[in-house]
């Protein structure tokens, strides 16, 4: 005859008592401040054995990827972090990977930031008006319909600025904006 699981004993053991967590995350936020720019911010308490925070971002909340790691400092009280993401082009889901020295981990919970800023594009006769640009715009290329690129654009300061295409044959083109924290804005338009 066989015992069931139903007959057994179990004895409650305090686990957190046994096994004390690397670190208590007090708060995790994520908010756009004054510049469009996202600031990315926690405050832990009790870090011990801990290795460090990953900052990881997403467009969909299903496909992460790594925007920074910031090393913990395992030093006795509240120990405040911040990041800075940039001038955010499209919404981003981030979260904190918790990384403990032996590499196991967990995750805080996922804080949306709304991209408020977009640039806008205008073709205007023999022209394309870029308004909106950000300062933080790298590189700006522009691809014809079958993805060849067909124009590396200078990239000034100015907030606005005028491309001649005139020596573009008509057709439907992709502009493509790259910005220094790693995000792209991707605009199709018809010359």
């Amino acid at each position: 005859s066989g015992a069931s699981l139903l007959s057994q004993s179990f004895v409650p053991v305090p686990a957190l008592d046994c096994f004390p967590l690397p670190v208590s995350l007090i708060s995790f936020e994520a908010k756009l401040n004054e510049l469009k720019e996202g600031v990315i911010s926690w405050v832990s308490d009790i870090e011990t054995d801990l290795e460090g925070y990953i900052v990881e971002y997403s467009t969909d909340a299903v496909n992460w990827n790594v925007f920074s790691t910031t090393p913990a400092r395992n030093q006795p009280g509240r120990q405040i972090y911040t990041v800075n993401t940039g001038i955010l082009r499209e919404n981003r889901f981030y979260r904190l990977r918790i990384l403990n020295r032996d590499q196991s981990y967990t995750y805080s919970a996922t804080r949306l930031l709304t991209g408020s800023t977009k640039t806008t594009l205008v073709v205007n006769g023999n022209s394309l008006l870029l308004q909106g640009l950000s300062p933080q715009a790298i590189k700006i290329r522009l691809f014809n319909s079958y993805g060849n690129l067909v124009s590396d654009i200078p990239v000034t300061n100015n907030a606005a600025l005028v491309v001649p295409v005139n020596h573009l044959a008509h057709g439907v083109y992709i502009l493509k904006i790259s910005y220094a924290a790693g995000q792209e804005e991707v605009m199709k338009f018809i010359y």
